[in-house]
């Protein structure tokens, strides 16, 4: 069985149905980005926050958990308590999900998965590490 690490290295987006408002200018979309290493993620933020009415919060991989402000975290991708942490501090700021970029596999192509050990260890930082939450 071979595993193309090319599907890994593809942003995967998440989009929740927003319901449309009479006025759909007036719509608000609140967006959570996983942020990669080489700034894509960073830079669609900040084109987001420009130009929609809604929150864009973004989450950067780690070590620990922190709240670093308002609209970003840093959560280790293996610790499900940090997603349950996340989770809990943007439902304490009224913060309702409605799309979810995930970018943490996104980056340099780095050649073929060859076994089914690595696949299953670059499967930490894509999908399924949001899966479960």
């Amino acid at each position: 069985m071979i595993f193309s690490s090319v599907y890994l290295k593809f942003p995967i987006i998440i989009h929740l149905e927003v319901i449309p408002f009479n006025d759909p200018s007036a719509q608000t979309v609140n967006s959570l980005i996983f942020l990669d290493h080489l700034g894509l993620g960073t830079k669609i933020a900040v084109d987001e926050q420009s130009s929609l009415t809604g929150k864009t919060v973004t989450v950067e991989m780690g070590t620990d958990f922190a709240k670093l402000s308002d609209n970003c975290y840093r959560i280790t991708p293996n610790q499900p308590a940090h997603y349950q942490q996340l989770l809990e501090f943007l439902a304490q700021d009224n913060f309702q999900i409605d799309d979810i970029l995930h970018l943490w596999t996104y980056g340099e192509y780095t050649g073929e998965v060859s076994s089914l050990e690595s696949f299953e260890q670059a499967q930490v930082l894509g999908v399924y590490s949001i899966q479960k939450y």
